[in-house]
């Protein structure tokens, strides 16, 4: 995917982290991301009695209030699955309850401190952007219950959301430079590569998840509203079991909405897109408590994958707008995007990929540049010897053995990265 002109993608590092998904708490300032491990440590977790009461209050309030206006069968309105996200996709319960609507999720707060953060901003982003005809990826959401010193601590409150719950999907997950899906039930292997061919196809449906999503402003068209705050690798984009094709792929979050984002800004925030690559290896995600995060941008885009996404995500979005010729729209639209980055300080660079695109000469690519889908090599050394010396003087979080399982992980991870032919090693 090389031009002649310049041989090498002009990736920026210190623009890599920053344009992770739009997330402007990113640190895009420092490469390495270690941290206590904020989700071990809730100064008031709810355990699971607590999160049958919550959601029990919650779907008695549903029932109460919106089941006969959705016309729910009488039996389903009293006995059913209700399925419980706390945390992860994949790691979601199933409980039979009393009076539980089937095919629902019930949203539930991990902590009570925490308790309306994020839940109660995703329901309401879901019911925007459905309301606006943008349906094809977020769950329908259902019902927002806020408690009134109810919950199972007295005296204090709490948000529980109902939304859509698509059966039958896996989270996905980037990590050991590929696309894999996460298969709870396989204690062994967890991570399942996906299919190598299918790998570039699936993160340009990615990139067009959250072109679908951009909206453009009324009173300026060269600025728009883009969903935020999303994390490949927290499991946000799902995918159907046995399925690889872009109408398989689900988002399940939209932490926020972030407005005032110029197109040439989006444009490079998919061209550079990075997710976090957790320091350890995959049985230790689902077995190991670290008591730190330890992690590692890394590139997940290139140019053919956004401008793919780009014009596959314009396409989506005027199909279920009812355009009446979406490709011809979207073609034209997509250029338009195109011509703006080019022409821009960001996208200038990014020239001779521009062109060929727009003359039907790039073709969807990954792993042409060594760089796509790895960490940064030029930084693993120095990481080894920062782990190494934390060790040695015992300044770090948690359990000593978790630290030397991510030692073991990095030394392995530096031995599995590519050779870069542009530079010899």
């Amino acid at each position: 995917m090389n031009p002649p002109s310049q041989s090498r993608d002009p990736i920026d590092r210190s623009r890599v982290g920053a344009s992770h998904l739009l997330d402007p708490d990113w640190p895009g300032d420092h490469p390495l991301i270690l941290a206590k491990e904020q989700t071990r440590q809730w100064t008031r977790p709810v355990t699971d009695q607590d999160r049958k009461q919550m959601a029990t209050a919650a779907l008695k309030a549903f029932i109460r209030d919106r089941a006969p206006a959705l016309g729910l069968p009488l039996e389903l309105r009293h006995y059913g699955m209700m399925y419980i996200k706390a945390g992860a996709y994949s790691q979601i319960r199933r409980l039979m309850v009393n009076e539980a609507p089937s095919g629902w999720m019930v949203e539930l707060p991990t902590d009570l401190d925490e308790r309306k953060r994020g839940i109660e901003e995703n329901h309401k982003a879901f019911a925007h952007y459905h309301q606006i005809g943008r349906t094809r990826y977020l769950p329908k959401p259902a019902y927002l219950f806020r408690s009134e010193a109810s919950a199972p601590d007295a005296g204090d409150d709490y948000t529980v959301s109902l939304h859509e719950f698509f059966d039958g999907y896996q989270e996905l997950n980037f990590g050991m430079g590929t696309l894999r899906r996460w298969d709870v039930t396989n204690k062994a292997e967890p991570m399942i590569p996906l299919p190598e061919e299918r790998v570039p196809h699936l993160l340009a449906e990615m990139m067009a998840i959250l072109v679908y999503h951009y909206e453009l402003d009324p009173a300026d068209s060269t600025r728009g509203t883009s969903i935020g705050g999303i994390h490949i690798n927290a499991g946000d984009m799902i995918l159907r079991k046995g399925g690889d094709d872009g109408s398989d792929l689900r988002l399940i979050t939209a932490r926020k909405r972030c407005p005032g984002i110029s197109l040439p800004k989006f444009v490079q925030s998919l061209v550079q897109m990075a997710t976090a690559e957790e320091l350890v290896s995959d049985r230790d995600k689902v077995d190991t408590v670290l008591g730190f995060r330890a992690e590692l941008p890394v590139l997940i885009s290139n140019p053919s994958i956004a401008f793919h996404g780009i014009t596959r995500g314009l396409t989506y979005l005027h199909e279920d707008l009812g355009n009446s010729q979406p490709a011809q729209t979207a073609a034209a639209e997509a250029r338009r995007w195109l011509d703006l980055f080019v022409t821009s300080e960001a996208g200038q660079p990014y020239e001779p990929w521009v062109t060929r695109f727009l003359e039907g000469d790039l073709p969807l690519s990954f792993w042409s540049d060594p760089r796509e889908g790895n960490p940064d090599p030029e930084l693993l050394p120095g990481m080894l010897t920062e782990f190494q010396t934390m060790q040695r003087t015992g300044q770090h979080f948690g359990d000593p053995r978790a630290l030397e399982l991510v030692l073991q992980h990095l030394e392995s991870r530096i031995s599995t990265l590519p050779l870069d032919p542009a530079d010899g090693h």
